[in-house]
């Protein structure tokens, strides 16, 4: 079954709420708000949010559904495995030598591979690199390896594969900054 994602954009107050309400009860589908305003919960005045009998007609997402008090980042919308990029691996390159070329070799291959969501080069470890793959399923992480392994010169590449997410956080701990 093919999906389809329809955008409606355009300039303040031109009619797109009514525009999308219409579409959505003749394609029978969801709405989806991309709008930053109407996002939050206490923005009410200027942000032209839909009526309650607007929002009862046709399913809404994204609309007053938490509070600008709410810490709230992508990961609480995007989840992985909702999507299907269940496995998380860590993927440790060590190399032989460490010359401009090489590095702009491998910022090209994480640059051209949206499946890399994290590259960090390392001390103090046996790896010299680590990157943070995500794939749909073992054979799509063997054959991205594949690939990867005719595209970069290295002297040891290990992965390991993650069983449980324990902790995921983008919130920095800002408590324990130094303040001068």
């Amino acid at each position: 079954m093919k999906k389809t994602l329809i955008t409606i954009s355009g300039p303040t107050a031109v009619g797109k709420t009514k525009f999308s309400i219409e579409l959505a009860k003749s394609l029978n589908c969801e709405i989806i708000s991309c709008d930053s305003r109407q996002f939050y919960r206490e923005m009410n005045i200027g942000t032209g949010v839909p009526s309650k009998k607007d929002l009862s007609s046709v399913k809404h997402h994204c609309i007053q559904h938490i509070s600008i008090l709410d810490r709230y980042t992508i990961n609480d919308v995007l989840n992985r495995k909702a999507i299907n990029l269940p496995v998380l691996v860590f993927l440790s390159i060590q190399v032989a030598h460490h010359s401009g070329d090489w590095i702009s070799e491998l910022q090209n291959v994480v640059d051209k591979y949206d499946q890399i969501i994290e590259a960090h080069r390392l001390t103090g470890s046996d790896a010299d690199y680590l990157l943070k793959v995500v794939a749909s399923s073992i054979e799509d992480y063997d054959n991205f390896q594949q690939k990867l392994i005719g595209e970069l010169e290295f002297a040891k590449m290990s992965s390991s594969i993650s069983l449980q997410e324990m902790k995921v956080s983008h919130v920095l701990p800002l408590s324990q900054c130094a303040v001068n």
